[in-house]
């Protein structure tokens, strides 16, 4: 069954809520994450109830997006719900299937009690937490359909990602990296070892300086000249935007 089913997370919500769920699919698909809402990908001349089980069963991840508005109704949402429980027993027994997101004090449907819950009334700031759960549960998934962790480890120069004039004396000037992509930013290669790099360090190019990662692909970015990092303006293990701000680069004459 495993090998049938995609990447792609399914949301489910209520429709009252759906401004607020739009708003973390579009963080989501920003930081290549395969999302399915209904709202977009439900096709006019669909039989909704079973292209709706259809797209839950070959999802790897299903996010219940629980409110006052969602666990007070019966009908599509309970369904959902209901449906996702089934895909969750036939599936690995430590695998993470459904994930819950409460996003105001509602209670906790009896059916979803089992599972750990995201807390967040903020949604956009509770995405972190649910990017990190969803590739978590990726990691989990892709481990049992292959046997293995598959981390795909890519490498990349800063040159595209830091603006010069043509002409311009780029020595002894400062410049600002900017994230080519969403995704988790990181100063290293893993939390048990030391960064790439620190404010104030010398580098040499080729020299490796960040990961960001998106989707379980781990990007390492590598300079592109000599230098110095001025200053990190991204946080370890963050999560950053397209064109956020990440490090301050001096390139210099050795």
């Amino acid at each position: 069954m495993l090998a049938d089913i995609s990447n792609r997370v399914f949301l489910s919500y209520a429709k009252e809520n759906e401004d607020k769920v739009d708003d973390v699919y579009q963080l989501l698909n920003a930081s290549g994450v395969d999302v399915w809402m209904d709202k977009y990908d439900l096709v006019g001349g669909q039989n909704w109830d079973s292209t709706i089980k259809s797209e839950i069963e070959k999802s790897a991840v299903f996010v219940a997006f629980l409110s006052s508005a969602s666990v007070s109704k019966t009908g599509i949402v309970q369904k959902e719900f209901k449906f996702a429980l089934e895909q969750q027993s036939k599936r690995p027994e430590n695998s993470i299937f459904v994930i819950p997101v409460r996003i105001d004090e509602c209670e906790i449907p009896s059916l979803l009690a089992e599972y750990h819950c995201i807390n967040s009334t903020n949604l956009l700031q509770g995405a972190r937490t649910l990017l990190k759960s969803i590739n978590e549960a990726l990691e989990i998934r892709n481990r049992f359909a292959r046997g293995k962790v598959s981390r795909n480890v890519l490498q990349r120069p800063l040159h595209d990602y830091i603006v010069e004039e043509p002409g311009q004396n780029i020595h002894n000037k400062d410049f600002v990296v900017l994230a080519p992509f969403s995704g988790m930013f990181y100063r290293g290669p893993s939390p048990e070892e030391s960064p790439y790099c620190r404010k104030g360090d010398s580098i040499s190019k080729g020299d490796a300086m960040f990961i960001l990662e998106s989707c379980k692909t781990y990007i390492v970015f590598r300079a592109h000249r000599n230098g110095i990092v001025t200053t990190f303006l991204a946080e370890n293990d963050s999560l950053v935007k397209k064109d956020d701000p990440l490090i301050v680069f001096r390139p210099v004459m050795k």
